[in-house]
């Protein structure tokens, strides 16, 4: 059976918000091979395939490494290269999110995930939902107005 990627139109009425993300390098490297990570959204692990990209945004609060999976062709349109493996959002990228006021499960790009009231409900460019800690996102993003 296929699982299809949760679209804006099956989610909740949230009141969502445009926002930028703050300029900070990430390291990412891309995927020859398939591979699972860790994050605390994902119901199990997140999947990546080759071409996808392995991003690494630091250090958790508990000491972990705060790492996501990205779609290749979305990393592409949305990363900027800096140097080596060090990449950064491109300014022009714009998202939408909404905080939660409740639990929520969606289907990412790279499985089923869930978030708790407080977290963040992101909307990347392609209408693509996944979630972020309230600290992350207060950390990571601004209002685009």
């Amino acid at each position: 059976m296929t699982v299809s990627i949760t679209r804006r139109e099956e989610l909740p009425d949230l009141p969502f918000r445009r926002y930028r993300k703050l300029p900070n390098p990430v390291t990412a490297v891309q995927l020859t091979a398939l591979e699972d990570v860790s994050n605390p959204f994902a119901v199990g692990s997140y999947h990546g395939k080759p071409g996808d990209w392995r991003i690494v945004y630091g250090t958790r609060p508990d000491g972990s490494i705060d790492t996501a999976i990205c779609d290749g062709d979305i990393f592409a349109r949305t990363y900027e290269h800096l140097d080596g493996d060090q990449y950064r959002k491109k300014a022009t990228v714009v998202i939408e999110a909404s905080q939660l006021d409740t639990p929520l499960d969606i289907v990412t790009l790279e499985g089923p995930s869930h978030g708790e009231p407080g977290d963040w409900l992101l909307l990347g460019i392609d209408g693509e939902p996944y979630f972020n800690s309230d600290a992350f996102f207060t950390a990571n993003y601004l209002p685009a107005e």
